[in-house]
């Protein structure tokens, strides 16, 4: 596990990176991107202590220790969610219903939606607070440490984010489906491909996660497998949080692959084999403009 984190922390820095080096990088959905690989990179630095906890034997913990070390992740665990909501929405609009995006839904504040997104974050962390008590829990991880009276909430609210996620990003590639075959736009089929990527993602790392840890506990009563279940469950979420980076620099436009690459030191391989993003082209932000 600490090598998929690893790596996830390599992939988020360069998102950041990236979107603070670039011009074309700092309209509203790439500040969105660029606030998920934080959170990613809070998330990954509280896995990794964990990790560390458990290399040294220091599994076991009280509840109320626990969820001292864990409050922060908690919430951000949800917030990021939310923010990946807004994305998928914020796309959704775009593609469907152009001009009302730019009247209407463009002009919404990056600021405002994170504002948001760590208050209903922030919500199952408070009713968790209010319900801790002093048993010990085998290992100090999101699962286990939040008290049964709101461990259902809290996950059941996961699956309803990541599942709404999904459906939005199923409806955005049905919308672009139907416009390829009036427009022959090669650019739609590049975001086509990236948003069944992005799907396949979700549906195979968190949505197994939230969904076996929330059914679980209800089909089996017995405790040593359930907790077991949500430890391992631990490691699907691991990989989405470093998936962003990739599914970002395979996707075939210079949005993002120009970028990373040259922060890689290949620029001048780039330069004989890229293509330019048509975003870049419009709006006349090519690397010139670093």
């Amino acid at each position: 596990m600490t090598v998929i984190l690893s790596v996830g922390v390599f992939g988020n820095l360069n998102i950041i990176l990236a979107t603070l080096r670039k011009k074309h990088l700092k309209t509203k959905v790439h500040l969105l991107i660029c606030l998920m690989a934080l959170m990613d990179l809070i998330s990954i630095a509280f896995e990794l202590s964990s990790a560390v906890r458990m290399f040294r034997d220091e599994k076991e913990m009280p509840r109320k220790k626990c969820f001292g070390f864990l409050w922060v992740y908690l919430t951000v665990y949800d917030a990021q969610m939310v923010i990946g909501l807004a994305v998928a929405v914020d796309r959704f609009v775009a593609v469907s219903y152009p001009m009302r995006y730019l009247k209407l839904f463009s002009r919404i504040p990056t600021p405002l939606i994170l504002l948001i997104a760590c208050f209903l974050g922030a919500i199952p962390v408070f009713f968790a607070y209010l319900n801790l008590t002093d048993d010990i829990i085998p290992i100090c991880n999101p699962p286990l440490v939040m008290p049964e009276k709101v461990y259902f909430y809290w996950n059941g609210m996961t699956m309803v984010l990541v599942l709404s996620i999904i459906v939005i990003y199923s409806a955005v590639f049905v919308v672009i489906n139907r416009l390829e075959k009036t427009q022959k736009n090669i650019r739609q089929l590049k975001i086509t491909k990236t948003l069944a990527s992005m799907i396949i993602a979700y549906a195979s790392t968190k949505v197994i996660a939230v969904i076996t840890t929330f059914f679980v506990p209800l089909i089996l009563k017995d405790h040593a497998f359930v907790e077991a279940i949500a430890t391992y469950m631990v490691l699907f979420v691991s990989i989405e949080y470093g998936i962003n980076y990739w599914l970002l620099l395979l996707r075939k436009d210079d949005t993002y692959r120009r970028p990373f690459m040259e922060q890689l030191g290949l620029g001048g391989w780039l330069k004989k084999h890229a293509w330019t993003s048509d975003s870049i082209q419009r709006h006349g932000l090519g690397s010139r403009h670093s």
